[in-house]
């Protein structure tokens, strides 16, 4: 059962021109240190000390702090560090825009779609200009919503919304939605997480969940108390595929399992997850190391539009 569009490559470039020419997000230098200068001199020596404490404080925490994740998200938002700054993420940004896309492609009309996790809004934003589609995206830090409400105020059929989904449920459910990378940071209650999803589904709608709470169901352990909830609402994992690539030197090869459920299935979780996600990534290594191949090609993105 294949739920989605191979998005062509030429719809694959589209979408890197629009987050180059609108965002700034670029490939990052394979320097490391070429690209911390950048950030320097964007940001002032001051900003980017800041920023290296909190992600310290981030990286060893114990548990999940939603105070914590607020405050980086907030200095992260707006300038002067700018969207720019997610350049770091390109690949993951540009295959998780490219797979949505995919599967707005086989939706009906007038679908209602969720983003779940927005920041500010490339995603959505795009899917917005070049679908008919309703979207409501929501984030945890309503500074961040601030740029896509301003960007995007001329489209109709798109709103922007602060919303913890720690805190409560929406009004609405939907046919679409989706997180790439966007649902509370290191995999935090993944039990109320994938609650949440689940419960704003409407019969027969598609959730996509990409990052850390997809990779985590690769454990026996977590996919032992997330399959009641999927058994509960009926939502079934109907596909696996990575999106990702080079990203450049700070951060070199990027890749999150991205995942594809359906509700009114129900499908045990299967135990060979990891095996089906690099079956293609080893397919995409061999289309990213051809000899003269553009670093700023080598996404999983580029790859699939490439054998479409």
């Amino acid at each position: 059962m294949f739920l989605r569009a191979v998005i062509p490559l030429l719809e694959v470039r589209k979408i890197d021109s629009y987050l180059r020419s609108k965002w700034g997000i670029i490939l990052t230098p394979d320097s490391p240190e070429a690209w911390e200068e950048t950030i320097i001199r964007k940001v002032g020596l001051d900003n980017y000390v800041k920023l290296a404490q909190l992600n310290e404080i981030r990286r060893n925490a114990t548990e999940f702090d939603n105070h914590l994740e607020h405050s980086f998200y907030h200095l992260i938002a707006n300038k002067p560090f700018g969207s720019w700054f997610h350049s770091q993420r390109r690949p993951l940004i540009l295959d998780g825009t490219a797979l949505v896309q995919g599967i707005c492609n086989n939706l009906g009309t007038d679908a209602e779609i969720l983003e779940v996790g927005c920041g500010l809004g490339y995603s959505a934003g795009w899917i917005a200009k070049n679908q008919n589609h309703n979207i409501l995206a929501i984030d945890c830090s309503d500074e961040t919503l601030e740029t896509p409400r301003d960007k995007f105020a001329h489209l109709r059929n798109i709103s922007f919304r602060h919303h913890d989904i720690l805190t409560g449920d929406l009004t609405q459910n939907f046919d679409l939605i989706y997180s790439i990378d966007g649902l509370p940071a290191h995999g935090a209650h993944p039990i109320q997480c994938f609650s949440w999803l689940a419960r704003h589904l409407k019969p027969n709608g598609l959730l996509v969940v990409a990052g850390i709470h997809a990779e985590m169901l690769v454990n026996a352990e977590v996919r032992t108390v997330i399959q009641p909830i999927l058994d509960r609402f009926e939502l079934g994992l109907v596909h696996i595929e990575p999106i990702g690539g080079w990203s450049g030197g700070m951060d070199g090869w990027l890749s999150d399992m991205a995942l594809i459920f359906k509700q009114g299935i129900k499908i045990q979780l299967s135990e060979n997850m990891r095996d089906q996600m690099d079956s293609i990534w080893k397919k995409f290594a061999h289309y990213a190391n051809t000899p003269n191949r553009p670093k700023d090609h080598k996404t999983v993105a580029h790859y699939l539009g490439s054998h479409e």
